[in-house]
Formats: structure tokens, sequence, C-alpha cells
């Protein structure tokens, strides 16, 4: 056995079995602390070594009993994740994982403060500040698991209240949702074609049924026969696996909705819509076009419109959530946009309703001071 002691930490080569890779060893924390260096040349083992020594001093890495690595750690959390969510979130979780999480952190050994925060710096350079919320959430999720399953982890903190806004992809959605205005609608739906061309799917239909209910495109081309929908039906059903909130419920269906579905509903079981999601957009693109418009929207405008329409029309904002798939009005309130239409409707509104008359209250009045003249009334007379 090898050994060179440089500062606070010893290199050193185990005893046989022909392994030639050093090792590290140390005390930090009242701890004993003995590390691969993963080198077998005794210049790169040192220096690996120091590395090593200087993170965990530093608290950018930590050594802690786990029972398997990160990426099995990973799997097995991701199991469970799925069985209390739905398939499209878990998706999307997963993909944080593979993407931005695992090759960043590698190993438990650098689930720490100083490398949570650094995380964060990274990936405000290349994502906005509300994705990067949803990565550490994702990971906040994942050690919150390890915790129950007995891995004792520093917990995630939150990114800070004020901060850079992050830096949003080429590809990501648009600021803003265009509302699309029923006339423009109208004029975009006409201007589609009954079917694909060349795949002969249904396509306006499709569309028709997305404007008149306000759901997520990935909810309506999910639908079937007969479990969510039988033919002549004047309602929806939306089972738990198709929402992405997994919010299970009865939807009611506009005339024109349920015109849309009973032209493409299937005299046996299978999907309403064999539209390739892919293509959505570009059949909207291409109908705004046709029709003489210029709008920059996407098949989600068609949400957006819906909610913000009917909100400021004056339709209760609890059916409007109940329709669209948000399990709290609050959700809803955040897509309905605001504007000088909105507050001339509100006005008109506030108009039709007649103020009540003032009557006197508690604190004096009609009403008080009549009182207080008929207990005088009553009074008796003194002599």
């Amino acid at each position: 056995m090898g050994t060179r002691t440089q500062g606070g930490w010893t290199l050193r080569l185990p005893k046989g079995n022909g392994r030639q890779t050093y090792l590290v060893r140390f005390r930090h924390g009242g701890r004993r602390i003995e590390k691969s260096t993963g080198r077998t040349d005794p210049r790169e083992a040192a220096e690996e070594a120091a590395r090593i020594y200087s993170d965990v001093v530093s608290g950018r890495r930590h050594y802690r009993p786990l029972s398997v690595d990160l990426a099995t750690g990973v799997a097995e959390f991701l199991a469970d994740f799925e069985l209390e969510n739905s398939k499209e979130w878990t998706g999307i979780v997963t993909l944080y994982f593979k993407t931005h999480l695992l090759p960043f952190f590698g190993s438990f050994e650098h689930f720490t403060l100083p490398m949570y925060r650094e995380y964060g710096r990274e990936r405000l350079q290349k994502a906005s500040r509300s994705t990067v919320r949803k990565e550490l959430s994702a990971l906040r999720r994942f050690v919150e698991w390890c915790r129950e399953h007995g891995s004792d982890l520093v917990p995630v903190p939150s990114l800070p209240k004020h901060g850079p806004t992050g830096t949003r992809a080429k590809n990501a959605r648009k600021r803003k949702a265009t509302i699309i205005e029923p006339a423009d609608a109208k004029r975009i739906l006409l201007a589609m074609p009954e079917r694909a061309p060349r795949t002969r799917a249904f396509v306006r239909p499709l569309f028709v049924v997305l404007w008149e209910t306000g759901l997520r495109p990935i909810t309506v081309l999910k639908l079937e026969t007969p479990l969510h929908y039988t033919k002549g039906s004047d309602r929806l059903f939306i089972s738990r696996e198709i929402d992405k909130e997994g919010f299970e419920r009865h939807v009611p269906l506009s005339p024109a909705a349920r015109e849309a579905l009973d032209r493409v509903c299937p005299s046996g079981p299978g999907k309403l819509f064999q539209v390739a999601k892919g293509s959505l957009r570009d059949y909207l693109k291409a109908a705004v076009v046709a029709a003489g418009l210029s709008l920059n929207t996407s098949p989600y405008d068609f949400k957006h419109s819906r909610i913000s329409i009917g909100a400021n029309s004056g339709a209760p904002l609890a059916g409007i959530a109940h329709m669209v798939g948000h399990k709290h009005v609050s959700t809803t309130a955040l897509y309905v946009q605001t504007g000088e239409e909105a507050a001339v409707r509100a006005l008109e509104v506030m108009a039709q309703v007649r103020p009540k008359r003032l009557l006197g209250g508690t604190s004096g009045g009609t009403t008080r001071k009549s009182s207080s003249s008929s207990r005088r009334s009553k009074r008796p007379k003194s002599s």
C-alpha cells in the first residue's frame, strides 16, 4: 500500500486485487471520508484528490450512505411518480431529469446547497425563470421522495423572489396569447378543409370542438367512443387519464360541438380524431392565411380566447373553469385578458343593477329617529 500526504488529505493505493486506482482519505465534520479518485497516475490522482477535498470542505459535495446510484434512484422515483400523475406531466419531469438534472449533478454527492444555486444560475442563462422554477420543483419532489426512502439529502431551495428573468428559447411559446374574436374564428373555421387531403383525417370538426369547448388539443385528440362520447350525447366524459391535471368530469356541449362530434363519430369503438398533434399548427396557419387574416395564432389560442371572451361577457368563471379543465378558478383567471372593451361591458352590466335605497342604520338616520320619537311620545307627562 502506498500513501502520499498533502495538506488535509491522504492519497493511497488499496491492497490486493491488482487495483491501481488511487483513493483519497481525509476527515471532515467528525467523519472519515474515503473516495476513489478514478486515476491511476499519481500526479493526476493528486489533482483529483485536491479537487474532491476542496469540494467537500467548501460544501459543494457531500458523502452519505445511499443504497443506489443517482440514475437508478431517479428511475425508481419516476415509476412512483407516474402512479400519481398524468403521463404528460411524467413525461415532462422525465425530460427535465434526462436533459438537465442528471447531466449536471451526476451523483448524489452533488446534492448540496452551493450546487443547487449554481444549477439555477447556469440554467437561467439558457431558459426562462418559470422553466427553471419547474425544473427545481421536479428536483424538490425527487429529494422529498429520497427522504421518505431513508436518504437524508439537502432540501432544494427556491429561486430568489427577485432576479434575472432568464433566457427564453427561440421556439418558446408567445409571451401573450392572441385573442381570436368570434367573427374571425368563424372565418378561420370556414377556411379549413373538412378533411386532410392526404390522410383524410377530420380537420375542421376538430377545430370546431377546440373552439366550442376550450379544451386542450391533447385532450381532444385522445377522445374515444364510446368511453368519452357516444353519438347524439349532449356532453363529453373527460376521464382522468386523458386530462393533463387528471380532472375527471362531464363537460356539457354546445349544438355546434355536438354536430362536429357526430360527424366524426365512428360506428364502432375507436378514436374520434386521427390528426397528428404536430400538424395542428400547420392547418391553423394555412386557414388563417386563406381567411385573409394577419393573426399570429396557435391551437392553444382557442383556449385562451374562449376563456377571455366568456369571462369578459359575464359568464360565470367557475363554469368556464370546469369546462376547460381547471380545478381552481384562480388558474382560469390567469387566462383572462383585460382591455377597454371589457371595461365598457362592465359599465353596461353595472348600469343595469339598480342600487337599493339607502335607509337609516343603527348609527342614526330615519329609522332610529322614528323609534326615538315614539319612545318620547309614550313617556307620562310630569305634573
